[in-house]
């Protein structure tokens, strides 16, 4: 995925330099589709330099995430990438709005329905952000888990429920195959939850700390769940009671 950063970061260097330098406002949405008239009401230069800002600011976040995706934090590398952008256009409209003669009353005040778009624009935007900001501080957060009379439920994003008759077998092991890919799943640095493709094992679900052995495996039918907790001593202690669960079968 750092691939796609990259290329996107290369992306808004051109597009700052092209509209900040050699004036390729044809290129800035809403001017290129304005009259003549409203384009004469409209302070282009200050408007393009801004909008060329903007495509720098982007590249140098957008080779920022690239780094992090290459260091695998690809949860992390796609919510800056993301958030940056939107934050960024809001940004734009609002500083770009003071050179745009044509949304302004005769006493220069901004007309009221572009002050109600530029809300309800910025109102979703910023909702947007709080969302993925909600999801990136589920998914760094240590997964619970309730081990009960004929069931085990892990809490938590992606969280489960595993039933103890359909666990084939069970173990602690210092290290996890090579992982090879991810379907569905978040991993924030270390911190891995979701769905993914492990050799030898193939499908695997994971909630775990790859930096903090050991593991616990659970072999299911067709697939594997692999868990893990803060500390040594809390993963071997819900491995006994896991094991024990077994053992009454």
């Amino acid at each position: 995925m750092y691939i796609v950063f990259i290329l996107m970061a290369f992306l808004f260097l051109l597009i700052g330099i092209v509209v900040k330098h050699f004036k390729c406002y044809f290129l800035i949405a809403g001017y290129n589709t304005m009259t003549k008239e409203q384009q004469a009401k409209v302070d282009i230069e200050k408007t393009g330099n801004i909008v060329g800002n903007f495509g720098y600011a982007m590249f140098f976040i957008q080779i920022l995430a690239s780094v992090l995706g290459y260091f695998k934090y690809e949860t992390l590398s796609f919510m800056i990438s993301f958030i940056s952008i939107m934050a960024g256009v809001i940004i734009v409209l609002i500083k770009a709005e003071r050179y745009d003669g044509n949304d302004r009353n005769p006493d220069g005040s901004i007309k009221k329905g572009k002050k109600i778009m530029i809300a309800v624009i910025s109102v979703f935007f910023t909702a947007i952000i709080i969302g993925i900001s909600i999801l990136m501080f589920s998914g760094n957060k240590a997964s619970d888990i309730i081990i009960g009379n004929n069931y085990i439920e892990i809490k938590g994003m992606y969280g489960t429920d595993i039933l103890i008759d359909d666990i084939k077998e069970v173990s602690l092991e210092e290290s996890i195959p090579k992982i090879i890919a991810k379907t569905n799943g978040s991993n924030l640095g270390s911190k891995l939850k979701g769905n993914f493709k492990l050799e030898e094992l193939g499908k695997v679900k994971l909630f775990i700390d790859k930096d903090k052995p050991p593991f616990i495996f659970m072999k299911l039918d067709q697939s594997y769940i692999i868990i893990n907790f803060e500390s040594r001593q809390a993963t071997e202690d819900i491995y006994k009671k896991i094991k024990e669960k077994l053992n009454e079968k």
